[in-house]
């Protein structure tokens, strides 16, 4: 049985923090934890600069990313559900899935047996309505709708000065 823990939804981030080596430099804070994950697809999405996979080009796909992010909990409806991805592996993807409810939105981190290979994140397209498998990995959280919001557009802005 997955429990709902109190977590300040606020201090969500998902940053990029170079360290020149396209591992471990995507990190998700969100409930007191961090996940660190690769930049590696980032790097080679073809959605943005198709030709460099440098700093800079991870740092503007992470901002289209956030970008989808912020649409996509934008427009949530009541009884709605949306994904945002946040780790891009061969293997899999891992997920923050969304559900709203009234002003409420009740957040899962969690993942899937889809390979980060099979799509770009500067362009998620269907997976943020629904992802295949998605298997949830620890407590959730309820957060404003809000509140949410607010923490991704800070996301973004700690993306676009950093550029």
């Amino acid at each position: 049985m997955l429990t709902t823990a109190a977590w300040p939804i606020m201090n969500l981030t998902l940053r990029f923090e170079d360290n020149g080596t396209a591992h471990e430099d995507i990190v998700l804070r969100w409930g007191g934890e961090e996940w660190r994950c690769d930049s590696y697809y980032l790097a080679l999405d073809q959605g943005v600069f198709a030709d460099r996979q440098d700093a800079e080009k991870v740092r503007q796909v992470l901002h289209r990313l956030l970008q989808q992010w912020h649409d996509a909990v934008h427009n949530l409806q009541e009884g709605e559900v949306v994904y945002l991805p946040y780790d891009f592996s061969d293997q899999y993807t891992a997920w923050l899935r969304c559900h709203r409810a009234g002003e409420n939105v009740v957040v899962a981190r969690g993942w899937a047996d889809v390979s980060g290979w099979s799509f770009s994140p500067s362009r998620v397209g269907d997976y943020l309505r629904g992802v295949p498998g998605f298997r949830v990995d620890g407590p959730t959280a309820t957060t404003g709708h809000r509140e949410l919001l607010q923490a991704i557009k800070h996301s973004l802005a700690a993306t676009a000065q950093s550029d």
